[in-house]
């Protein structure tokens, strides 16, 4: 008998940049994809519903523990496959910081809380967390150009500490 399980991934960040260029390849793949966004309609602007039928979107915060959980169930008492965070802060040029200096990290704090919470709960699963991070921070050797060093550990401080702690707390480093 052949395997019927259609792998579902889950998207956090989807709307723009990496996160909705790897939600639209997933997409292409026939897999089921769950995408949580602030707005739906600037994530249904691109990819619109009755395209994309194996496209669930949730509204709601990657901050709010309701709304990530809602997202890790592929079907109930099952977590997804696979996450796919690619969240991330707004560059405030006026303050070179961003509006929320601790976007990614509160936001994997939520999505274990998530997990340890639905896995309390009787979920099962064993999801495959995916990260986005950024370079310009190794801890084995600069991994960015020379004449990149003053933008990478200057105006992008702020971003990378953030990365940083969502990488530890996720075991990467």
């Amino acid at each position: 008998m052949a395997n019927s399980h259609v792998e579902t991934v889950a998207f956090f960040g989807a709307s723009g940049g990496v996160g909705l260029a790897a939600l639209k390849e997933t997409l292409k793949s026939g897999r089921q994809c769950v995408a949580l966004c602030r707005t739906p309609s600037k994530l249904t602007a691109i990819l619109p519903p009755e395209t994309n039928p194996n496209l669930k979107i949730v509204q709601g915060n990657a901050h709010d523990i309701t709304a990530v959980s809602a997202c890790l169930l592929a079907h109930p008492g099952v977590l997804v496959d696979q996450v796919i965070s690619t969240i991330g802060g707004a560059f405030v040029a006026s303050k070179m910081t961003l509006d929320d200096p601790e976007v990614c990290q509160k936001g994997m704090n939520v999505l274990l809380e998530s997990l340890k919470r639905l896995r309390k709960d009787g979920a099962v699963g064993q999801p495959h967390i995916i990260v986005c991070s950024t370079t310009g921070m190794s801890k084995f050797g600069r991994d960015i150009p020379i004449a990149m060093i003053p933008l990478y550990h200057y105006m992008l401080k702020v971003p990378h500490a953030d990365k940083i702690i969502m990488e530890e707390t996720l075991g990467l480093k």
